[in-house]
């Protein structure tokens, strides 16, 4: 036997325990589109929040939230700065929610706000949620987005209270990443950015938050049913 044939054996001889690494390595990133950037923690709450971004999905699955009585208001957060063709998003979320049922339009309420972070979201809410009193919330955001999501408003606002729901849109993401490209560039995107905020920005943001300024996000009049329901803690 040649040495270039011996070679060639050995290989084949080790091919399994040289595959079994890599096929457990491939398990481990297969998970990276459900176990580590999705969780589903429903907890009723004063209110119901929508996260702002591709917002529509979100909304209408927050008022089946709403509707199967996770928390008596929703609160759609906008982006203040946005714009097309000479609309804002918040005077578009707002008309939105004037063509819903009573009902409906009745408990929710539209929040603009200057954000440029997740965190910066954390902390314009947590000033609307104490100027109304409530200490609780369920977020709905993507389903991709919601394992980052409750970390950062959980460490950017210890002393209230979230649950959290994540919308799914296939469009957008699915669980099976790998079979998809528009899915996998969410996966490493979002894969990154959790990755970012576990080993950097949750170390300092305590010390970002002072820093940070805001306009004023509370206006007369907004969520004005608020105080007429019952917390559900």
């Amino acid at each position: 036997m040649t040495q270039s044939s011996a070679n060639s054996a050995s290989l084949l001889s080790s091919g399994p325990s040289i595959l079994k690494p890599l096929r457990n390595l491939f398990a481990i990133i297969r998970t990276l589109g459900g176990q580590i950037l999705v969780v589903d923690e429903p907890k009723k709450a004063h209110m119901i929040v929508v996260l702002g971004g591709d917002s529509f999905v979100r909304i209408q699955f927050a008022l089946r939230l709403f509707m199967e009585g996770w928390a008596p208001q929703v609160v759609i957060t906008t982006d203040a700065n946005w714009q097309i063709f000479a609309r804002t998003e918040t005077e578009l979320a707002e008309e939105y929610v004037r063509s819903l049922p009573v009902d409906f339009g009745r408990a929710t309420h539209v929040l603009p706000m200057t954000a440029d972070s997740t965190f910066d979201e954390a902390t314009a809410l947590g000033q609307y949620m104490n100027a109304i009193g409530a200490s609780s919330a369920l977020l709905v955001t993507a389903d991709y987005h919601t394992r980052r999501a409750l970390s950062t408003f959980s460490r950017a606002l210890p002393e209230k209270q979230f649950g959290i729901r994540g919308a799914t849109d296939t469009s957008k993401f699915g669980a099976c990443w790998w079979k998809s490209r528009v899915w996998a560039k969410r996966a490493l995107g979002e894969s990154t950015r959790l990755a970012w905020w576990f080993l950097v920005d949750r170390w300092r943001c305590r010390r970002v938050v002072s820093h940070v300024a805001y306009p004023s996000i509370i206006t007369e009049g907004a969520h004005p049913a608020y105080k007429e329901t019952e917390p559900l803690g």
